[in-house]
Formats: structure tokens, C-alpha cells, sequence
């Protein structure tokens, strides 16, 4: 056979090799595509009636909140911009229940329609009462025992409207998180599978296969992993990204999809914080003039106060106080969120910072048997806001008290220089943490117990809030646990200066 020939026939088979591998990676990739332009269309859709549903019970709670303590509010004050209020919500609650979203949700929702609309003549009998002088009464119909089941037949009703959509209302992220876990996951396994049958056919390429192979699977996977990066970044809560369309017409549509789906959840999450904004201004509102009229009563403004009189008072105040530090919490948050909190940096002493801390809480060691130890290396400064600071470590002391065994207890706080960076270590002889709970216990709202019978207090604000001071410090804080009643730690790392 002449040289000519065998290259001829060597050529031929090369090609037919290549067109053999460029049948199979074209079937792949139409595998991998169609198996995502199922799954992410399902992924939105599901996202979009989750986001519905969602709204819709927050404005349920929110607007029967609204009623409810307007009432209350006219009934105790006959303060007519209470009755002002109540009456320009209850037709907004009204219109969304006479709309349920979907069919699913019509019994449920026509349920709590029924038991509004009794709830409302309540409410309207009590302020005829009122405007007839008859306050007490009215008092008495907002106190009764048929008002009070009322409105416990109320939080059943959406609690189990809650469940019937998968919905759950201790964390408002969820839906969105379980959404872009969806996207995450589908996409990964078609990378994968795509990878993998790549991987297959790439040693059988000789010379032009092979850098055809890998010039086609550079191609078809360079979107496919820039889908991926977004879907992680989306997963933790950062939807600023963007995503150039290009590769095959196919993944140009995906990618089209996923950044409007991105678009949307955005717009959600916009939502959500000024939702979560009005919400804490509203709560705060009240407090004030709670607190005052509070410290009035106990200074003896008004009369003397007998002790079951004063005892009563001061657990007002206190929760009003512990309310009032929650919602600074939140607004906290918001404000760090969108960029609006301003940080008073200046060249402090961490140690004095956190003796000042311990100092604040000295009463609450005290009260459950705890014994503190200190460990501070000298000279520990660094560029901080000295406040936030001080409220990170409130926090973490706090939690370390509430999860110490009482007369038992022992928290350990540590300073040391590690080069550039100053480490700050609060261990304590508690409860411990899982390995599975370990970075969610960061997440804003986030409890690892949200069972009504649970033992330990919390919000799920105090660590989200304290993460986001430190990263505005340029610093990074994590936690660390052998397990469950094996103790924890909680590590802060701030730049010396």
C-alpha cells in the first residue's frame, strides 16, 4: 500500500473517529440541555408560587396584626386614629381573602374569610360599645374567651395553609434558598454528565480529535460552569451578578431564563427588606411611649404603686426593653444590607473593648453561676467601631450564657496576635454546635431548634448581625464545636490596623 494511501486511509479514519465522537457529544449535549430546559422552567415556576404564596401570607399576618391591635388600642385609648386605622385595613385584608391564589388554597382561605368576618363583628361591636360610652364592655368582648378562640382558629387556619403550600414562616429566605438549590443542583448534574461522557470519548482522539474534542468541550462547558459560579453566589444570598449569553442557541436561552429568574429574585429580595424595614419601624413605633409611660408609673408620677403593682411594671418594661433591642437588631441589619449604616472606625483597644462587655453583663454571670476567664495579650489594638464592637461581643457572651449549664458554666475569653490580624476566641462549656449546623447558625433568622417547646431564647438576629460588623471590618468570624454537648467557639478575626 503506497504511503499516499495510508495517509488517505489514516486520514479517513481519523475522521470517521471524530464523526463517531461528534455524534455522541452532540446526543450528550442534547441530553444535558434537555434535561435543564425541563428542570429550570420547573424551578421558576415553583419560585414564582412559592414568592406568591409567601406574600400573600405576609400581608394575611400582617394586616390581621394591624387590625388586632388597632382594636385593642381604640377599645383601651377611644384614641380615634386607632379606629382610623382599622377600618382603612380591613378592607385590604378583606379583598385578599375573597382572592385565594390557587384552588389549593380556597378552603383554607375561605376559611379564614369566615373567621375574619366574625372577628370583625367582634371588633365592631366593641367600638359601638365605646362610642356608647361602654368600655368596659368592649373590653371584655376583646378578652373573652370566644374572641381569644377566634383568633387561635385564625393562626391554625394560615399555619396550615402554610403547610399545604411548604411554606415555612421562620425563614423567610427558604423558598428562595430551596429554589436556587433546585437550579444548583440540576445544572451541576448536567455539567457532570456532560464531563463525564467527555471524559469517555477524549483518549480515543489522535491528534485533530483530540484538539477538536477539547475545543468543543472548552465550548459547551465555559456557560455551563459561569451557570454554576451564579447559582453558588445565589445560594448565599448575592443576586448582583450577570451573565454574557453565549455558546449554542440552546444555552443562550438557558442562561436568558436564569438571569431573568435572577431578575426576579432580586426584586423579592428588595421586597422582603422593605418589608422587614417597615415591619421593625412599626414595632418601634409603640415602644417609646410604652417605655415612658412605663418609667412614669414606676417613679411614682401618678400615685404610689403597691409591690405586686411595681413587679408587674417592671416586667413590662423589661420586655418592652428586650423588644426594643430586637428591633434595633433588625433595623440594624437592613440598614448594613443596603449600605446606609456608618461605621465610627477609630484606633481602639480590643481588650478594653471586651472587658467593657463582660462588665455589662456582670449581673447575668452572676444570676446562673457562671464563672468567666480572660486571656488578653497586651496591647491589642486595632482600627473599629468601638459600639458595634462591643454589640458583636454582647451578643456572643449572651448566646454563651444562655446555652451554659446553670452553676456550672465557664466561658473563656481569649485575645491573641496572629501577624496583621487580632483573634478574639469565646469558648464556652455548653451545648454544643453540629458539623451540619456549624455556617447556617450565621444565617439571618436561623435557629437550630424552632420547635415551640424549645428551652433557648434567640431571634436568629444577634450572630447574623454580628457577621455582617465584622466583614464590615474587613474581618471574618466562624464557629467551632467537637458536637452536641461537647462546648463551642466562636472565633473573630479583625485586621491590627
Amino acid at each position: 500500500m503506497k504511503f499516499s494511501h495510508i495517509l488517505i486511509l489514516g486520514f479517513l479514519i481519523i475522521v470517521g473517529i471524530s464523526g463517531v465522537i461528534g455524534v455522541i457529544s452532540l446526543y450528550q449535549f442534547t441530553t444535558i440541555i434537555d434535561t435543564l430546559k425541563n428542570s429550570v422552567p420547573e424551578s421558576i415556576e415553583n419560585f414564582k408560587t412559592n414568592a406568591i404564596v409567601l406574600d400573600n401570607n405576609r400581608q394575611i399576618i400582617y394586616y390581621d396584626e394591624i387590625l388586632t391591635q388597632s382594636a385593642r388600642n381604640y377599645v383601651f385609648t377611644q384614641n380615634e386614629k386607632w379606629k382610623e386605622r382599622y377600618f382603612e385595613t380591613e378592607p385590604l385584608l378583606d379583598s385578599i381573602l375573597k382572592d385565594p391564589y390557587s384552588p389549593v388554597d380556597n378552603e383554607v382561605i375561605l376559611e379564614l374569610d369566615e373567621i375574619n368576618i366574625e372577628l370583625v363583628k367582634m371588633e365592631n361591636t366593641a367600638f359601638d360599645l365605646v362610642s356608647q360610652g361602654n368600655s368596659e364592655q368592649a373590653i371584655e368582648i376583646l378578652e373573652s374567651d370566644e374572641y381569644t378562640k377566634l383568633k387561635q382558629r385564625y393562626s391554625d387556619s394560615w399555619k396550615h395553609h402554610a403547610e399545604i403550600n411548604n411554606v415555612e414562616y421562620g425563614n423567610t429566605v427558604k423558598s428562595l434558598d430551596s429554589t436556587s438549590d433546585l437550579l444548583y443542583a440540576s445544572i451541576e448534574k448536567g455539567s457532570k454528565d456532560g464531563t463525564a461522557a467527555l471524559q469517555i470519548t477524549i483518549p480515543i482522539l489522535i491528534g485533530l480529535s483530540i484538539f477538536l474534542g477539547i475545543l468543543f468541550s472548552k465550548k459547551l462547558s465555559s456557560p455551563i460552569k459561569d451557570l454554576r459560579k451564579s447559582t453558588k453566589q445565589i445560594a448565599v444570598g448575592n443576586f448582583d451578578i450577570v451573565i454574557n449569553p453565549k455558546g449554542p442557541d440552546e444555552i443562550k436561552e438557558l442562561i436568558e431564563d436564569f438571569s431573568q429568574m435572577v431578575t426576579k429574585l432580586n426584586e423579592i429580595d428588595t421586597m422582603k427588606k422593605d418589608f422587614s424595614a417597615m415591619m421593625t419601624h412599626e414595632l418601634k413605633t409603640p415602644l417609646v411611649p410604652i417605655l415612658g409611660y412605663v418609667d412614669l408609673l414606676l417613679s411614682k408620677e401618678f400615685g404610689e404603686l403597691n409591690e405586686k403593682q411595681r413587679e408587674r411594671l417592671i416586667r413590662i418594661k423589661n420586655s418592652c426593653s428586650k423588644m426594643q433591642n430586637l428591633v434595633s437588631d433588625m433595623l440594624d441589619i437592613n440598614r448594613i444590607e443596603i449600605n446606609q449604616f456608618k461605621f465610627n472606625m477609630r484606633i481602639n483597644d480590643l481588650s478594653v473593648i471586651i472587658k467593657e462587655s463582660v462588665e455589662q453583663l456582670k449581673d447575668e454571670f452572676m444570676k446562673k453561676g457562671i464563672t468567666v476567664v480572660e486571656e488578653f495579650e497586651s496591647n491589642a489594638m486595632c482600627n473599629c467601631d468601638k459600639d458595634r464592637i462591643n454589640q458583636v461581643m454582647i451578643n456572643l457572651l449572651s448566646n454563651a450564657i444562655d446555652f451554659c449549664p446553670k452553676k456550672e458554666g465557664s466561658i473563656k475569653i481569649s485575645i491573641k496576635k496572629s501577624k496583621n490580624n487580632i483573634i478574639v476566641i469565646v469558648k464556652d462549656n455548653g451545648i454544643g454546635i453540629s458539623k451540619e449546623n456549624m455556617d447556617k447558625i450565621f444565617v439571618k433568622y436561623y435557629q437550630v431548634d424552632t420547635t415551640s417547646t424549645r428551652t433557648h431564647g434567640g431571634s436568629g438576629i444577634g450572630l447574623a448581625l454580628s457577621k455582617l460588623i465584622v466583614e464590615n471590618h474587613r474581618g471574618k468570624i466562624w464557629a467551632q464545636s467537637e458536637g452536641i454537648n461537647k462546648g463551642s467557639e466562636i472565633h473573630i478575626q479583625i485586621p491590627v490596623i
